[in-house]
Protein backbone atom coordinates (compact mmCIF):
# COMPACT_ATOMS: atom_id res chain seq x y z
CA UNK A 1 0.00 0.00 0.00
CA UNK A 2 2.89 2.33 0.69
CA UNK A 3 4.08 1.87 -2.88
CA UNK A 4 0.70 3.05 -4.20
CA UNK A 5 1.14 6.32 -2.32
CA UNK A 6 -2.54 7.00 -1.58
CA UNK A 7 -3.32 10.68 -1.15
CA UNK A 8 -6.09 12.54 0.61
CA UNK A 9 -8.45 14.49 -1.61
CA UNK A 10 -8.33 17.89 0.11
CA UNK A 11 -11.69 19.01 -1.29
CA UNK A 12 -13.53 15.95 0.04
CA UNK A 13 -11.80 15.63 3.40
CA UNK A 14 -13.35 17.01 6.55
CA UNK A 15 -13.90 16.12 10.16
CA UNK A 16 -17.10 15.88 12.16
CA UNK A 17 -17.62 16.58 15.84
CA UNK A 18 -20.49 14.52 17.24
CA UNK A 19 -22.49 15.52 20.29
CA UNK A 20 -25.79 16.82 21.57
CA UNK A 21 -27.02 20.25 20.49
CA UNK A 22 -25.99 21.74 23.84
CA UNK A 23 -22.50 20.22 23.65
CA UNK A 24 -21.98 21.40 20.08
CA UNK A 25 -22.85 25.00 21.05
CA UNK A 26 -19.89 25.01 23.47
CA UNK A 27 -17.37 24.20 20.72
CA UNK A 28 -16.04 26.68 18.18
CA UNK A 29 -15.55 25.17 14.71
CA UNK A 30 -11.87 24.99 13.85
CA UNK A 31 -9.54 23.37 11.38
CA UNK A 32 -7.09 20.54 11.94
CA UNK A 33 -3.68 20.60 10.30
CA UNK A 34 -2.36 17.28 8.96
CA UNK A 35 1.05 17.71 7.40
CA UNK A 36 0.68 20.71 5.12
CA UNK A 37 -3.08 20.34 4.68
CA UNK A 38 -5.78 22.11 6.67
CA UNK A 39 -8.83 19.89 7.18
CA UNK A 40 -12.01 21.86 7.78
CA UNK A 41 -14.89 21.14 10.11
CA UNK A 42 -18.10 19.99 8.38
CA UNK A 43 -21.64 19.70 9.74
CA UNK A 44 -22.43 16.47 7.90
CA UNK A 45 -20.32 13.70 6.48
CA UNK A 46 -20.86 10.79 4.11
CA UNK A 47 -19.57 7.37 5.05
CA UNK A 48 -20.26 4.22 3.01
CA UNK A 49 -23.17 5.91 1.23
CA UNK A 50 -24.93 7.12 4.38
CA UNK A 51 -25.03 10.72 5.58
CA UNK A 52 -24.49 11.56 9.24
CA UNK A 53 -24.97 14.92 10.93
CA UNK A 54 -23.15 16.31 13.92
CA UNK A 55 -26.01 15.38 16.26
CA UNK A 56 -26.19 11.93 14.61
CA UNK A 57 -29.71 12.41 13.30
CA UNK A 58 -30.65 10.71 10.06
CA UNK A 59 -32.55 13.67 8.58
CA UNK A 60 -29.77 14.50 6.08
CA UNK A 61 -29.53 10.88 4.95
CA UNK A 62 -33.29 10.61 4.50
CA UNK A 63 -33.57 13.91 2.62
CA UNK A 64 -30.77 13.03 0.23
CA UNK A 65 -32.09 9.48 -0.28
CA UNK A 66 -35.62 10.71 -0.97
CA UNK A 67 -34.37 13.39 -3.38
CA UNK A 68 -32.33 10.83 -5.32
CA UNK A 69 -35.23 8.37 -5.41
CA UNK A 70 -37.68 11.06 -6.57
CA UNK A 71 -35.25 12.15 -9.29
CA UNK A 72 -35.11 8.59 -10.64
CA UNK A 73 -38.85 8.15 -10.21
CA UNK A 74 -39.51 11.24 -12.34
CA UNK A 75 -37.04 10.02 -14.95
CA UNK A 76 -38.59 6.54 -15.05
CA UNK A 77 -42.11 7.96 -15.28
CA UNK A 78 -41.21 9.82 -18.47
CA UNK A 79 -39.98 6.57 -20.03
CA UNK A 80 -42.65 4.27 -18.59
CA UNK A 81 -44.81 4.25 -21.72
CA UNK A 82 -41.95 2.55 -23.59
CA UNK A 83 -41.45 -0.24 -21.03
CA UNK A 84 -43.42 -3.39 -20.34
CA UNK A 85 -44.72 -3.65 -16.78
CA UNK A 86 -42.20 -6.26 -15.63
CA UNK A 87 -39.32 -4.17 -17.00
CA UNK A 88 -40.78 -1.07 -15.36
CA UNK A 89 -40.81 -2.96 -12.05
CA UNK A 90 -37.17 -3.99 -12.50
CA UNK A 91 -36.06 -0.46 -13.32
CA UNK A 92 -38.07 0.98 -10.44
CA UNK A 93 -36.60 -1.47 -7.95
CA UNK A 94 -33.08 -0.90 -9.25
CA UNK A 95 -33.14 2.89 -9.18
CA UNK A 96 -35.85 3.96 -6.70
CA UNK A 97 -36.36 1.26 -4.09
CA UNK A 98 -32.63 0.74 -3.76
CA UNK A 99 -32.19 4.42 -2.81
CA UNK A 100 -34.71 4.39 0.02
CA UNK A 101 -33.83 0.88 1.18
CA UNK A 102 -30.05 1.29 1.30
CA UNK A 103 -28.67 0.91 4.85
CA UNK A 104 -32.17 0.55 6.26
CA UNK A 105 -30.79 -0.97 9.48
CA UNK A 106 -29.54 2.43 10.58
CA UNK A 107 -33.04 3.87 10.17
CA UNK A 108 -34.34 1.94 13.18
CA UNK A 109 -36.50 3.99 15.58
CA UNK A 110 -36.95 6.98 13.32
CA UNK A 111 -39.49 9.66 14.09
CA UNK A 112 -42.88 9.51 12.37
CA UNK A 113 -41.95 12.59 10.34
CA UNK A 114 -38.92 10.85 8.83
CA UNK A 115 -40.83 7.63 8.18
CA UNK A 116 -43.53 9.67 6.40
CA UNK A 117 -40.95 11.06 3.95
CA UNK A 118 -39.81 7.57 3.02
CA UNK A 119 -43.42 6.36 2.87
CA UNK A 120 -44.33 9.07 0.35
CA UNK A 121 -41.55 8.01 -1.99
CA UNK A 122 -42.55 4.37 -1.67
CA UNK A 123 -46.19 5.21 -2.38
CA UNK A 124 -45.22 7.25 -5.46
CA UNK A 125 -43.16 4.30 -6.73
CA UNK A 126 -46.11 1.95 -6.22
CA UNK A 127 -48.45 4.34 -8.06
CA UNK A 128 -46.07 4.37 -10.99
CA UNK A 129 -46.18 0.57 -11.26
CA UNK A 130 -49.91 0.17 -10.82
CA UNK A 131 -51.02 3.45 -12.44
CA UNK A 132 -53.41 4.01 -9.54
CA UNK A 133 -53.74 7.39 -7.84
CA UNK A 134 -55.34 6.10 -4.61
CA UNK A 135 -52.91 3.68 -3.06
CA UNK A 136 -51.20 2.99 0.21
CA UNK A 137 -48.58 0.45 1.11
CA UNK A 138 -49.01 -1.48 4.30
CA UNK A 139 -45.98 -2.54 6.36
CA UNK A 140 -43.39 -0.21 4.84
CA UNK A 141 -39.75 -1.24 4.60
CA UNK A 142 -40.45 -4.96 4.81
CA UNK A 143 -39.58 -7.49 2.16
CA UNK A 144 -43.16 -8.75 2.01
CA UNK A 145 -45.19 -5.58 1.93
CA UNK A 146 -48.74 -5.49 0.63
CA UNK A 147 -50.08 -3.04 -1.96
CA UNK A 148 -53.69 -1.99 -1.42
CA UNK A 149 -55.45 -0.11 -4.23
CA UNK A 150 -58.66 1.67 -3.39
Amino acid sequence: MYQDKPKINDDKTGFLIIGSRQQLLKINPCTVRVGTTDIKHVSEVRSLGSWFGSNFSMSTHISKSCNAALFWLHDIKQRSKFLARYKLEMVQHAFVTSKIDYCNRILYRLSDCEITKLQRVQNAAARLITSSANMTILRPFCKNYTVVAS
